[in-house]
């Protein structure tokens, strides 16, 4: 009879929504940012209309403003973007005038000028360095949480019941109850992640987990993976054997023109791909909108400049078999930032577009090399036999062939195939600068 009234009385309770560490981080960074743009205090009114997506009160917001420890993280924030800010300048003006004493000697060489990046370059709006700025301030502080890719049956970490301790952990000094609860969540978390994958570990027996420490797998890897290679690339001569540069057919100036919109649409993200050092998820980046994806990756391609959390890889280690008997039977698989990886994606489709790869080719294309090689080693075999004539093969296998190849030699060849100075200068420089660090 009173439907109002009985609703209110089995109503729960409201609690306060509590705020998390990520939304604090990302509302002192914006009062900061508010603080540099306005040149004096920020309002309770400016941050909350900056920040609509909070879903948060202006008494909320004046709360929290209150706190000291909040007022120190607005001070860190201030002290990192003031440094910026001044190194920017500093660099912007060192550069200006190194060009104009350049200009002045007559000491600026044309041949030199198209290996560097453009000297016009595209700046970056507000907005999306504001977009990129919270990007990897969430995931920092989503990474200090302990939520990025915690996998609560790790030999290296234990769960508690408020956070996670990284120092290692011996399942020998486990109890059995342990390690089965620590087996059963890492299994949940497998299947939250890839149920295909743990639905084919329980019933198959198949696990992908690295069965070698890290130990053991660093004093492996890390030789041939730091060891410099100075190796030249090929000569002029063999190039011209192999494939005259010169035949007119391929067509480079497209490849490092400025990014449009199309193709960001085009170059879809995986949303079930995982994030890289950075912390920066697939969903967290496909929420960005496609002009400011544009912007931003025409102002790296600009500047010739990742920046350095993005240039952060994290290698891990896939087994080549069931039972690796040495860490030299895993494949180390690099994961980089999810926006880098989206550049990357759309220049590498414009590389196919413009120097399509030759059809006997089966890496790094959109087929399944295995059917096809497989369909041709059977059509020559059946021939052999239909034809009753002798068949000869020969397996050739380059050990680590794409770790230990020469870098120098490939931005050579690239140079030598005539490709964009710029593009073999940002490749070059993204190879000099760029780091990984191996995880079991």
């Amino acid at each position: 009879a009173h439907p109002v009234e009985a609703n209110a009385e089995a109503a729960p309770s409201q609690v306060k929504r509590r705020w998390l560490d990520e939304e604090l981080d990302l509302l002192a960074r914006t009062e900061a940012l508010l603080t540099l743009e306005a040149s004096g205090p920020c309002t309770n009114v400016a941050l909350a209309a900056r920040l609509p997506q909070l879903h948060r009160t202006l008494e909320a917001i004046k709360g929290q403003r209150r706190a000291a420890k909040y007022k120190g993280m607005v001070k860190t924030h201030l002290a990192y973007l003031v440094a910026q800010k001044a190194a920017d300048d500093a660099g912007a003006s060192s550069s200006v005038d190194a060009s104009v004493s350049a200009q002045e000697s007559g000491e600026v060489e044309s041949a030199d000028a198209d290996d560097q990046a453009p000297v016009v370059q595209t700046p970056i709006s507000v907005d999306a360095a504001r977009v990129l700025s919270d990007l990897l301030a969430g995931a920092e502080a989503r990474i200090r949480r302990g939520g990025l890719g915690a996998r609560a049956a790790r030999h290296l970490r234990h769960t508690k019941r408020h956070g996670f301790l990284n120092e290692p952990i011996a399942l020998d000094s486990l109890s059995n109850r342990k390690r089965r609860r620590m087996e059963y969540a890492r299994v949940q978390e497998l299947f939250r992640k890839c149920p295909g994958r743990a639905a084919a570990e329980v019933i198959d027996g198949h696990c992908r987990e690295t069965k070698h420490s890290l130990e053991e797998m660093e004093a492996y890897w890390r030789p041939i993976l730091e060891a410099v290679s100075n190796a030249p690339g090929p000569t002029p001569e063999s190039l011209r054997e192999l494939r005259p540069p010169s035949d007119g057919t391929h067509d480079y100036s497209k490849l490092w023109a400025p990014i449009t919109e199309q193709e960001v649409k085009a170059s879809r993200v995986d949303p079930k791909t995982a994030p890289g050092p950075d912390g920066i998820r697939a969903a967290d980046w496909s929420r960005v909108s496609v002009p400011l994806k544009a912007e931003i990756f025409n102002h790296w391609m600009t500047s010739g400049e990742i920046p350095e959390p993005l240039r952060q890889c994290r290698t891990v280690f896939v087994p080549k078999s069931d039972a690796p008997q040495n860490p030299g039977e895993y494949r180390p698989i690099s994961i980089a930032s999810v926006p880098l990886r989206h550049m990357h994606s759309i220049l590498a489709r414009r590389l196919l577009d413009c120097c399509p790869p030759d059809m006997r080719q089966r890496g790094f294309v959109c087929a399944d090399g295995t059917v096809e090689n497989t369909a041709v080693l059977d059509a020559v075999l059946g021939d052999s036999r239909k034809k009753l004539r002798e068949c000869h093969m020969a397996v050739l296998d380059f050990s680590k062939a794409f770790d230990t190849v020469s870098h120098a030699a490939l931005v050579e060849l690239l140079r030598a195939r005539g490709l964009p100075g710029a593009f073999c200068s940002y490749i070059a420089r993204l190879y000099e600068t760029a780091h990984t660090t191996l995880a079991v």
